[in-house]
Protein backbone atom coordinates (compact mmCIF):
# COMPACT_ATOMS: atom_id res chain seq x y z
CA UNK A 1 0.00 0.00 0.00
CA UNK A 2 1.41 3.36 -0.99
CA UNK A 3 1.25 6.35 1.28
CA UNK A 4 0.61 9.87 0.09
CA UNK A 5 2.96 12.81 0.51
CA UNK A 6 1.82 16.41 0.03
CA UNK A 7 4.27 19.30 -0.22
CA UNK A 8 3.38 22.95 0.23
CA UNK A 9 6.23 25.42 0.33
CA UNK A 10 8.52 24.57 3.22
CA UNK A 11 6.17 21.95 4.71
CA UNK A 12 5.47 18.33 3.85
CA UNK A 13 2.47 16.28 5.00
CA UNK A 14 2.84 12.50 5.05
CA UNK A 15 0.08 9.93 5.37
CA UNK A 16 0.75 6.93 7.60
CA UNK A 17 -2.26 4.65 7.79
CA UNK A 18 -5.26 6.87 8.46
CA UNK A 19 -3.27 9.72 10.06
CA UNK A 20 -1.30 12.62 8.62
CA UNK A 21 1.96 14.05 9.98
CA UNK A 22 3.65 17.40 9.27
CA UNK A 23 7.36 17.91 8.59
CA UNK A 24 9.31 21.12 7.96
CA UNK A 25 11.73 21.01 5.01
CA UNK A 26 15.01 22.89 5.39
CA UNK A 27 17.92 23.18 2.98
CA UNK A 28 21.43 24.18 3.97
CA UNK A 29 23.86 26.17 1.83
CA UNK A 30 25.18 22.94 0.25
CA UNK A 31 21.69 21.91 -0.91
CA UNK A 32 21.29 19.10 1.62
CA UNK A 33 17.67 18.59 2.65
CA UNK A 34 16.67 18.09 6.29
CA UNK A 35 13.15 17.19 7.38
CA UNK A 36 12.11 18.09 10.93
CA UNK A 37 9.03 16.42 12.43
CA UNK A 38 6.46 18.98 13.64
CA UNK A 39 3.52 16.84 14.80
CA UNK A 40 0.24 15.21 13.78
CA UNK A 41 -1.86 17.34 11.42
CA UNK A 42 -5.08 17.06 13.45
CA UNK A 43 -3.40 18.45 16.59
CA UNK A 44 -1.77 21.29 14.62
CA UNK A 45 -5.17 22.32 13.23
CA UNK A 46 -6.75 22.21 16.71
CA UNK A 47 -3.96 24.38 18.15
CA UNK A 48 -4.12 26.85 15.25
CA UNK A 49 -7.88 27.26 15.57
CA UNK A 50 -7.54 27.76 19.33
CA UNK A 51 -4.78 30.35 19.02
CA UNK A 52 -6.47 32.23 16.19
CA UNK A 53 -9.85 32.17 17.92
CA UNK A 54 -11.36 30.04 15.21
CA UNK A 55 -14.63 28.18 15.34
CA UNK A 56 -14.34 24.47 16.28
CA UNK A 57 -14.63 22.21 13.24
CA UNK A 58 -17.98 20.83 14.45
CA UNK A 59 -19.56 24.23 13.74
CA UNK A 60 -18.39 24.50 10.12
CA UNK A 61 -20.75 23.49 7.33
CA UNK A 62 -20.59 22.46 3.72
CA UNK A 63 -17.71 20.91 1.83
CA UNK A 64 -15.42 23.84 2.53
CA UNK A 65 -14.49 25.82 5.64
CA UNK A 66 -17.10 28.56 5.25
CA UNK A 67 -19.08 28.99 8.48
CA UNK A 68 -22.85 29.27 8.29
CA UNK A 69 -26.05 27.34 8.81
CA UNK A 70 -26.74 24.28 6.68
CA UNK A 71 -28.24 25.18 3.33
CA UNK A 72 -27.13 28.81 3.70
CA UNK A 73 -26.47 30.67 0.44
CA UNK A 74 -23.08 32.42 0.25
CA UNK A 75 -24.76 35.81 -0.23
CA UNK A 76 -26.56 35.48 3.14
CA UNK A 77 -23.44 34.78 5.19
CA UNK A 78 -22.26 37.57 7.51
CA UNK A 79 -19.17 39.50 6.45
Amino acid sequence: MGYRVFSAGQYKIRQRGKKYYVYKIEKDSNGNVKETYIGPLDKIVEIALGVLGGVPLTQWTGRDLNPGPLGCKPSTLPG
